[in-house]
């Protein structure tokens, strides 16, 4: 029996030493594209957010594993995370190294403390998805028609405004001058970035499954509205005030604002609609 309890107070360790051994060696090129690619660079906000959700919860957690049975979680959910593992490690796919990191976790969590532990931190605990930059063949696979869309869609909207414009593929030509609709101005960087900011908001200000969802989706047509934004807010100034004033500092601070003002706005007005129409229907229902 003292045998058996030995194992069970150093299970923790023993998990902490396996996560050591397995991602050690994957965190520096990891922590290599995300500091190094700016498409990434949200990543790193991302586990600090997480650490603050659980912070908030400590007071709960202490009661929950307080009032916890001594038996332990399903070990289905860490074992899984190992097969992701494997998978990545053979088939050389960094994504499913990187995904399995925070599917061990999650299911270290489940096993060493049980369900009711890891229902109350299985948000954090999955928002670091996040954290793991797109793969560059899913970024090309979506950059590409989000390009081409947000071109064709700019495009319409600078010529409804009385100015003449012709466009062949991404590049947008001016009398003067032309803009050409790079990866950088794709929008996936917004939508990932939106994604995460609204799957937050849905956390912390909807309760409601559905409401949350409908919250957190809404991030891919706002990432989608402000890109069209910035880009014939770019247009505009390249054939108003010419080229030069279309990029560099005035680009990247133009594409920032933009993308903060519009996106976070419209999540705030989503979330009131949201609200709005809960309260509607809960009115008719009485």
């Amino acid at each position: 029996m003292n045998y058996m309890n030995n194992i069970q107070r150093y299970l923790p360790y023993i998990f902490a030493a396996v996560l050591a051994l397995l991602y050690l060696p994957v965190m520096p090129s990891w922590l290599k594209d995300v500091f190094a690619d700016e498409n990434n660079q949200h990543c790193m906000v991302i586990p600090f957010i997480s650490l603050y959700i659980i912070y908030q919860k400590l007071g709960t957690l202490k009661e929950k594993l307080a009032a916890a049975p001594a038996s332990k979680g399903n070990v289905l959910l860490f074992i899984a995370g190992l097969a992701l593992y494997v998978v990545g490690i053979l088939g050389d796919i960094i994504f499913f190294k990187q995904a399995s990191l925070i599917v061990v976790i999650a299911g270290s969590v489940l096993y060493l403390y049980g369900k009711n532990v890891f229902l109350e931190i299985v948000f954090p605990l999955f928002y670091l998805i996040f954290t793991i930059p797109i793969p560059e063949a899913a970024y090309q696979a979506f950059s590409s028609p989000m390009k081409l869309f947000a071109s064709k869609t700019a495009a319409h909207l600078i010529r409804f405004a009385g100015i003449p414009v012709y466009r062949e593929g991404v590049n947008i030509f001016f009398p003067y001058t032309s803009i050409e609709v790079v990866d950088a101005c794709s929008g996936m960087r917004s939508l990932i970035s939106l994604l995460a900011v609204s799957t937050i908001f849905a956390y912390f200000f909807q309760k409601k499954t559905f409401a949350r969802i409908v919250l957190a989706g809404s991030a891919v047509p706002i990432a989608i509205l402000s890109n069209v934004v910035r880009i014939v807010l770019t247009g505009i100034i390249a054939h108003s005030l010419g080229q030069k004033y279309a990029q560099g500092i005035l680009h990247t601070v133009l594409g920032t604002v933009v993308v903060l003002a519009i996106g976070i706005s419209l999540l705030l007005f989503v979330n009131y609609l949201i609200n709005v129409t809960a309260k509607k229907f809960s009115h008719a229902a009485q």
